[in-house]
């Protein structure tokens, strides 16, 4: 939380601000995030630990984990317990509960942003949590539809899970994060800007305005 506040004071405050999810499930303080979130307006994109954690909790359908109970078993091993425990103090995991209204807000969140005519040549800048391996984000969205086993979850849900780089299209620039880097990149058509503060290092915005990035490094 220190860490997201003391970047967020290093943002210009006439501008508005993105985040590309995986808000949960790092740290003790997902409940805190996701209110500060919430009280600051700043618009997310869902990220895989929320999409695993409202998998989990029968909120969504999501054929690619193959079932609530494989989901719930997911995302207990990959932060879940942590998540459990900032709303839940002292309770066991079977019998924890959520605020209605984050939960809410999470199932809200939509997979893609794009945001016109902030970069003055024309592009739109497409926010994702991770990179979007097919043409265009229908593309991935299509998997949405079809019940593929889980096996192959990781290769079609990729706005979710990749971690290859993204089709690069002329009309947009790519910002998005899941992939911890040591330093951030920023490419003509695509920037990672996921600093891995969860684990010890930065975490990271990107101006647009001056394509720069702006670091923070962990306080916590």
């Amino acid at each position: 939380m220190k860490s997201l506040k003391a970047l967020m004071q290093k943002l210009d405050g006439s501008r508005s601000v993105y985040a590309t999810g995986d808000l949960i499930d790092r740290g003790p303080a997902s409940k805190g995030v996701v209110q500060f979130i919430m009280d600051n307006g700043i618009k997310t994109v869902m990220g895989n630990h929320e999409h695993l954690m409202l998998a989990s909790l029968g909120l969504i359908k999501a054929p690619g984990y193959g079932n609530k109970e494989h989901a719930r078993r997911s995302w207990m091993k990959n932060g879940g317990l942590d998540t459990i425990a900032s709303y839940n103090k002292g309770i066991r995991a079977e019998d924890a509960s959520f605020d209605q209204n984050h939960l809410d807000f999470l199932k809200s969140l939509p997979y893609v942003l794009s945001v016109p005519d902030q970069l003055g040549d024309g592009r739109t800048i497409q926010i994702t949590h991770a990179a979007v391996y097919g043409k265009t984000i229908k593309d991935d969205l299509e998997w949405l539809k079809s019940p593929l086993k889980f096996s192959q979850f990781p290769l079609n849900y990729t706005f979710l899970y990749n971690r290859d780089s993204p089709y690069v299209n002329p009309d947009l620039l790519q910002v998005f994060g899941h992939t911890v880097l040591s330093e951030p990149m920023v490419e003509e058509g695509w920037a990672v800007i996921d600093g891995g503060c969860a684990y010890g290092r930065e975490l990271w915005a990107l101006d647009v305005k001056n394509m720069a990035v702006i670091r923070q490094v962990m306080i916590d």
